[in-house]
């Protein structure tokens, strides 16, 4: 799977890269995201399930603070990156009992936990329109990366890491002028190979004002994330939302 999407991403780099040759437009910003996670998480260990934890009832995951990155090349034709590191911690002292990858936390545990996650996207992107509304699609593949971590003084350490590549599709509309618009973009994707199921969205929506080749802006980002992995066995069911707020440059 990994060296067909591989192949995927580098013709789509060319493409792309061929389109926006002429445009000689880049735009870089930045995002400071105060996201809550929520859902469940569960991690077993030589095919025995481990126990759903609640981050937050069971874990004790509160809302964190983030950075991401994006750049973009073009104007009708857009060849986009963006990185999102997600570093996350949390201790909590547990209600109940919890089997962790085969590591059993008793109900009084003082536990930390750790969840890292690093999202990569590559992308080409159509967009075209009129003043005050322009719209269009994208397409490309998204690597994650996730590790997960849980350890205790009495009862040990229980880690577990996945990554893969996957494939994914979008929309975007800008609405308004360029000197203050919304943008709206909806990206995500099904992908169910080799005991692999995923099903990923990330849902933003932004208010946007320039001036001079600078803008700034606030909005509300919502990143979802199902997956179940038959080998692990591995399931997660997992949301990061909250507002946003971004700057940038265009060049």
């Amino acid at each position: 799977m990994r060296s067909s999407t591989l192949a995927a991403v580098a013709v789509l780099f060319a493409l792309g890269l061929a389109e926006v040759a002429s445009a000689q437009n880049l735009e870089l910003s930045a995002q400071y995201w105060e996201m809550k996670p929520s859902g469940s998480l569960a991690i077993g260990k030589d095919g025995q399930p481990g126990t759903s934890a609640d981050l937050g009832n069971d874990l004790g995951y509160k809302k964190d603070k983030l950075l991401g990155f994006d750049a973009a090349l073009g104007d009708a034709n857009r060849l986009v990156f963006s990185y999102l590191d997600m570093g996350l911690s949390a201790n909590h002292v547990l209600t109940r009992d919890l089997d962790i990858d085969g590591t059993r936390y008793a109900s009084g545990t003082d536990v930390r936990s750790t969840m890292d996650i690093d999202l990569m996207r590559l992308a080409y992107q159509m967009q075209n329109g009129v003043y005050g509304f322009r719209g269009g699609f994208l397409a490309g593949v998204e690597y994650i990366d996730f590790k997960a971590q849980a350890r205790a003084t009495s009862a040990g350490e229980a880690k577990e890491s996945y990554d893969t590549i996957l494939p994914i599709v979008g929309a975007k509309i800008h609405l308004g002028p360029p000197s203050l618009r919304v943008d709206i973009s909806l990206a995500g994707s099904p992908w169910d190979i080799e005991g692999t199921r995923i099903n990923f969205i990330d849902f933003e929506a932004n208010l946007k004002a320039s001036f001079k080749g600078l803008f700034a802006g606030i909005g509300y980002r919502n990143l979802s994330f199902k997956a179940e992995n038959d080998s692990a066995p591995l399931k997660a069911d997992v949301k990061f939302r909250g507002p946003q707020l971004l700057a940038g440059i265009m060049f």
